[in-house]
């Protein structure tokens, strides 16, 4: 615990050791303690070794990798291909939390196409993650957009929808409406869920929109989406009086 407030890079190897101990509660404390190791110095050892580590200080790596948002992603992706189901998973994970937009199609692939139905929902989870916290959420909307459009099977379809909605923004507004209005009664049915849990007020024409020519089967849904907008935000009492009324008409 100590060591977490004023150790270095020199602590490393020894807080390594003692993370693989068989002694659970010092295993638990030094994994919590290298999560917290202050200095760019240890980040810089941890990439370093982890192309080479073996054994149980494999995953270890991987995962401090991802706690500590360390720059390693050629050796994450290598871990994809390991036939240790655990370490695909752990360095997914450490993916959804160091992967840059312009590796985020890696993510994409594996949630979306993964070669072991294992890692599935471990993909899935990790794309939600790098997703959400990417600085251009445009950008990442578009990247997200582009995989809607070639995904061959509408579940995966409707699982890129469902981040898009955590991601928000013009272009996932615009992609979900398109979802919406589509002849896909799947992508019909995600789309106007998503939009009804739409998280600003720049959802409320598209949803208006919808509950006026939508799908007849998710009108009502919309109408409710558009009206939950009113009750939720903030605005001037002129506006809301004029939405409550377009959602009466």
């Amino acid at each position: 615990k100590a060591l977490s407030q004023v150790g270095d890079a020199s602590s490393l190897n020894a807080l390594l050791e003692t993370a693989v101990d068989t002694d659970e509660d010092l295993a638990l404390a030094a994994k919590a303690t290298l999560a917290d190791l202050p200095g760019d110095k240890v980040n810089l050892q941890i990439a370093a070794m982890l192309p080479n580590a073996k054994g149980k200080t494999y995953p270890l790596l991987i995962e401090l990798v991802g706690q500590r948002r360390i720059e390693a992603t050629p050796a994450l992706l290598k871990a994809l291909d390991n036939s240790d189901k655990s370490i695909r998973q752990a360095a997914l994970l450490a993916l959804g939390e160091t992967v840059s937009l312009k590796n985020l199609n890696v993510l994409i692939s594996q949630a979306i196409n993964s070669k072991n139905a294992d890692d599935a929902a471990t993909a899935q989870q990790a794309l939600k993650t790098a997703s959400v916290r990417m600085p251009d959420r445009e950008a990442c909307a578009a990247e997200l957009t582009t995989a809607i459009e070639k995904a061959p099977a509408a579940a995966s379809k409707v699982l890129l929808l469902d981040i898009l909605g955590d991601v928000g923004g013009e272009k996932a507004l615009k992609t979900l409406a398109t979802a919406a209005k589509s002849n896909d009664p799947q992508l019909q049915d995600e789309g106007t869920k998503v939009l009804g849990k739409w998280g600003s007020l720049d959802g409320a024409p598209v949803l208006l929109d919808l509950a006026k020519s939508g799908p007849p089967n998710f009108r009502v849904r919309t109408l409710r989406g558009y009206i939950g907008l009113v009750r939720k935000y903030p605005m001037p009492d002129a506006q809301r009086a004029e939405m409550c009324q377009k959602a009466l008409d």
